[in-house]
């Protein structure tokens, strides 16, 4: 891609200052251009973060390209964890035309990048476009191999969805959300969201949703560890005992300053207490409570 990147293009040699080019690596991380500028990483199906101090146009020059049918028939082969799926036409593709030959469901699986309109330090969870000439982050539980369903376009909600609503009882069930927002930029992850569900099981199913990888200088991510991985949406059947959420929040700088606010404690019939795991230091919550920490060295427990 050197070739392609700095001399067909017109963005010139490689400057941080100019333009940054970054991959998503297998251990959820992100590998800047051009630690990888000899690697054969432009295959149709992946995605990539190009960011531009200002406008380009960009000629690759001659190439062939995939043809719909053969993308229907083969599909976009898939890793285990979080996937950089790009769009490989020049349209639109709703995302209930898309399937995973695993059995994943999309729903709490899916982000969309937008930038500081996102509810997750710039992530936009469950998606219902896949934009032409854009990506999306897909998790999955194996490798698996995504269909595009080209011809096939459902009016209905998708699948997903639906799935996820049959034989919910949320009347009986309760939820908390947690906005965390830096108090420098004004970036929020707002999407965390733990509770009860009568109709939820103790491990990851419909009603949870996992956490996009953590992207950018001046972000942040609040997320509810699991065994299986770091979750936003995290609900649990309902007991007699009580309940015990372990979350963290995580910035790619230190001592950013934090602003945590609750919402929905009011209907829990139960006391809800914070506990700050690194300063010991508990607090009693309700629908007013606002605290701010700092991430000290990127990160905080609770």
């Amino acid at each position: 891609p050197r070739d392609v990147f700095e001399t067909r293009t017109g963005l010139g040699v490689y400057d941080s200052k100019q333009w940054r080019f970054y991959s998503l690596n297998n251990s959820d991380g992100f590998d800047e251009y051009p630690s990888f500028s000899t690697s054969p990483v432009l295959d149709p199906g992946k995605s990539f973060f190009l960011i531009l101090k200002s406008g380009a146009v960009i000629k690759t020059g001659p190439g062939s390209i995939v043809k719909a049918d053969s993308v229907n028939k083969a599909g976009i082969q898939l890793r285990l964890g979080n996937n950089f799926v790009g769009n490989p036409f020049n349209f639109n593709v709703p995302i209930d035309s898309l399937s995973l030959s695993n059995g994943d469901l999309f729903t709490g699986r899916t982000w969309e990048f937008v930038g500081v309109g996102g509810t997750n330090g710039g992530w936009s969870l469950n998606p219902t476009t896949l934009k032409a000439w854009e990506g999306i982050v897909v998790r999955t539980t194996s490798a698996a191999v995504m269909k595009f369903k080209i011809t096939d376009r459902p009016g209905s909600a998708p699948p997903s969805i639906a799935k996820q609503q049959e034989g919910s009882d949320t009347s009986a069930g309760w939820r908390v959300q947690i906005r965390a927002t830096r108090t420098d930029n004004g970036l929020a992850d707002i999407e965390n969201i733990l509770g009860v569900e009568p109709a939820a099981s103790t491990g990851i199913d419909a009603f949870d949703a996992f956490e996009p990888p953590l992207f950018g200088q001046k972000t942040l991510s609040l997320s509810f560890p699991s065994p299986e991985a770091e979750l936003t949406h995290d609900f649990r059947p309902a007991n007699d005992e009580g309940y015990i959420w372990d979350f963290k929040i995580q910035t790619p700088d230190e001592k950013a300053h934090v602003l945590l606010s609750f919402d929905g404690i009011s209907g829990v019939a139960l006391p809800v207490r914070l506990l700050d795991l690194d300063t010991k230091m508990p607090h009693t919550l309700n629908d007013a409570s606002r605290i701010e920490v700092n991430t000290n060295r990127g990160e905080r427990h609770f």
